[in-house]
């Protein structure tokens, strides 16, 4: 829910306590694949710095950078990254 929702502390919190940043949805969606569809920079980069993984497949086999709807030009705060991976 913190994932949809765009609340970063709240993720870290869950980081935090334990949560598997790499644990997969029913259709394989990971949190990062849900994170990048939904624009929330914040969440990305928080899931990047806890080393998830970033080829994990859904059952299509798309990656989160292919799943993904970022905006063109927009940065990953603080990293100098931008959406478009």
């Amino acid at each position: 829910m913190a994932t949809w929702t765009g609340q970063a502390d709240v993720m870290e919190h869950l980081i935090n306590t334990g949560v598997d940043v790499n644990s997969q949805k029913r259709e394989g969606h990971s949190t990062l694949h849900d994170a990048r569809q939904l624009n929330h920079y914040k969440i990305i980069k928080i899931l990047m710095l806890r080393r998830t993984d970033m080829m994990a497949q859904n059952l299509t086999g798309k990656t989160p950078h292919r799943s993904g709807a970022a905006m063109p030009g927009r940065h990953l705060a603080g990293t100098g990254d931008t959406g478009a991976w």
